[in-house]
């Protein structure tokens, strides 16, 4: 019906709808479009505004006690599309989602892949990158997926696809259908900062938002959705629970605990002496136009000394030459601006030849390849995300995460440099490409890899998901075991994080959820 913002001169608005959504990321656009598609009437509450604004960010911060935790807000954005996502898609693997005990102690999904899979094709579709298998790509095509070992002794293979530019930015895509939806109205600038309760049956009957410049709007909803990121979501629960006097969720241990993220850290470099032959290895390829990276994933078997799930891929970084260093070098101008536009022409056409010949990005022989892990943080009650007393700009008291890696990472990365090693030496890598480790990893007992590692700002787990009202926050539908009427679409629900990339899952829950929903509801 329209998009509003809450920062304009109104006078305190109030909506009723059949659902209100609050948080318009990746999740919360997905769902309020599919809503307002089956003719259910759907307000979606973004916090933040038309354009960036540094004040509206600062909502965003995040206490660290140990100061560990660097991921709040640089890598969290309010507005439209949320931390809008430009990663791969890569669905979660099954064995990360199954009961891994002995091999790994963590909890089992209360869903199957199946469930999720039925999205899978549809997600695609949407990001137009094709149907092509994440593990079974061309071995015929040039590239590395010939040279790669097909046991899975130490690593699976699978093939992330990367969106083209112009489908990898969801509001863009769903755009038009935010303006002209007759079913769907979207305020931005609208922070929900409180919630009126129904003590006696439990539900939520209606949110109150408001603008950092003091405009209020109040929804009341039959039903609600926290679609507003992990960190904000729990938040938002939180603070709920709390102004309820903690009765709520009183059944439950779990809500704020469990809190991870994935860990990623160099392992090594890789000596690129043959030059050609490192780009066929590691190089991304491009299937059917689409590009894909290299995943090696540690197998059901190799997770028996790693204790958790992780991948390693590769990155490329080219050494600061050409046209950046002419335009920083104030003198001998002249050449030095010939020679690196020289250069970088050269590069240019040695890629664009690459790229039509092996369907493969270019690596030039002065680039580095890092060989990166990325670890899955197994979930823990000691890591955990809790309101302080110190309040933000709208009264609403600013979120803390106690939060470390732990010695279990340590071992997950372990492992993986053990699992890497071989692998490279079965392969027959040791000699044509050897790798060059890193210094922590050549020393365990001086270095641990964990101090140096970094989040890969994939939060999740602080709501999770279960079948125990004890031991979880919601159903495996989503829905809170405390509040019927009050579902979450966040990673926040992730009972383990696995180890790939965990947007694409997300936003599989978020259409399962959206489906979930009687499209012969009350649209009052």
């Amino acid at each position: 019906m329209a998009i509003c913002d809450l920062a304009d001169d109104w006078s305190d608005p109030s909506e009723r709808a059949y659902i209100c959504v609050v948080g318009a990321g990746t999740a919360g656009l997905l769902l309020a479009t599919r809503l307002a598609r089956r003719n259910l009437r759907v307000v979606l509450l973004e916090s933040g505004g038309r354009n960036i604004d540094p004040a509206v960010q600062e909502l965003n911060w995040v206490g660290s006690p140990a100061g560990r935790y660097n991921s709040d807000m640089t890598d969290r954005h309010r507005g439209l599309g949320g931390s809008s996502w430009s990663g791969c898609l890569l669905p979660i693997n099954a064995a990360d989602m199954g009961m891994r005990a002995p091999v790994v102690d963590q909890t089992q999904w209360p869903i199957e892949l199946s469930d999720l899979d039925s999205y899978r094709m549809e997600l695609e579709d949407l990001f137009s990158v094709g149907h092509g298998s994440y593990e079974d790509i061309d071995t015929d095509a040039p590239g590395s997926s010939g040279l790669l070992i097909a046991d899975d002794k130490d690593f699976k293979a699978r093939w992330a696809k990367y969106p083209p530019l112009h489908h990898s930015n969801l509001t863009a895509l769903t755009g038009d259908e935010l303006k002209s939806s007759q079913n769907l109205t979207v305020w931005l600038s609208a922070t929900v900062t409180g919630f009126d309760l129904d003590r006696a049956s439990g539900r939520l009957r209606a949110v109150t938002a408001r603008s950092l410049t003091g405009h209020t709007l109040k929804v009341a909803a039959d039903e609600f959705v926290f679609a507003a990121g992990t960190i904000e979501s729990t938040r938002l629960l939180l603070w709920l629970d709390a102004t309820a006097e903690n009765r709520p969720f009183a059944g439950t241990n779990a809500l704020g605990c469990y809190f991870q993220d994935q860990l990623q850290a160099e392992l090594a470099s890789v000596d690129r002496q043959r030059s050609e032959l490192t780009n066929y290895l590691l190089g991304d390829r491009f299937v059917r136009g689409i590009r894909r990276q290299l995943h090696l994933e540690l197998s059901r078997s190799a997770q028996e000394s790693a204790a958790a799930g992780a991948f390693v891929y590769a990155s490329m970084t080219c050494p600061e030459e050409g046209e950046a260093v002419a335009k920083r070098d104030n003198h001998g101008m002249g050449r030095r601006k010939f020679e690196a536009a020289m250069r970088d022409v050269n590069q240019f056409a040695a890629g664009a030849i690459w790229r039509h010949w092996y369907h493969q990005h270019y690596a030039p022989p002065e680039a580095n390849f890092r060989m990166m892990s990325c670890v899955e943080q197994l979930a823990n009650p000691l890591n955990r995300i809790r309101l302080t007393k110190d309040v933000d700009a709208l009264n609403v008291p600013r979120p803390i995460i106690e939060w470390e890696p732990r010695m279990s990472e340590e071992q997950a990365f372990r492992a993986t440099v053990k699992h890497l090693g071989h692998y490279w030496e079965r392969s027959g890598f040791d000699i044509l490409c050897p790798l060059i480790w890193d210094a922590s990893v050549i020393d365990p007992d001086e270095h641990l890899i964990i101090d140096h590692a970094r989040v890969c700002a994939h939060p999740s787990g602080s709501t999770r998901m279960g079948t125990d009202p004890r031991e979880s926050v919601v159903g495996p539908d989503l829905f809170c075991h405390a509040i019927p009427n009050l579902a979450i679409a966040s990673a926040s629900v992730f009972p383990t994080s696995g180890s790939a990339q965990p947007t694409f899952t997300l936003m599989q829950l978020a259409l399962r959820l959206a489906d979930s929903y009687s499209p012969n509801a009350s649209t009052a």
